[in-house]
């Protein structure tokens, strides 16, 4: 990995912990605004640092591939990420029919989001050789993206007695 890289992913940390820290920090929970702030910003930092090493150790060891083309292995993402969108129709369909004050909408709406991030980082990365996991991943990472968002989302909105 070249220097560039490197520096790149450390700015992008670094932006991170400035930016959510302070966000995290200006929330007022019921607890005493202090005590809570900082908490919540110790673990907001050891949370995305996690994110931000196993991130960089699955960018270290991928192999790179070439543009985007109608190579053989590019056809192979196609009908996963057909499969993929009419999921997501029907998840976020069935999710705003919950009658939840439109809990379980935004949920499913962050999942979507972060679906596709992975996706673009999975599709960019290998265009044209993707492997199995790749394409199980396009194909059915959104529900488990969903079950992470709303188990994770849950915790952290009670945590801040909200919900």
């Amino acid at each position: 990995m070249r220097i560039a890289e490197k520096a790149a992913i450390g700015i992008s940390w670094a932006v991170t912990m400035a930016i959510g820290c302070t966000l995290l920090a200006g929330l007022s929970p019921r607890q005493s605004p202090v005590e809570a702030a900082g908490t919540r910003a110790l673990l907001f930092a050891v949370l995305m640092t996690c994110v931000y090493v196993i991130g960089y150790q699955a960018y270290k060891h991928q192999a790179v591939g070439g543009a985007l083309s109608s190579a053989p292995g590019a056809r192979a993402y196609w009908p996963a990420l057909k499969l993929a969108v009419v999921e997501q129709v029907i998840v976020v369909v069935l999710a705003s029919l919950v009658l939840d004050f439109g809990q379980t909408l935004h949920a499913a709406l962050v999942s979507v989001a972060a679906y596709w991030v992975a996706v673009c980082i999975i599709v960019l990365r290998r265009p044209t050789s993707p492997t199995r996991g790749d394409i199980l991943l396009v194909k059915y990472g959104l529900f488990v993206v969903l079950i992470v968002v709303m188990t994770a989302g849950t915790v952290y909105w009670t945590w801040l007695g909200r919900w």
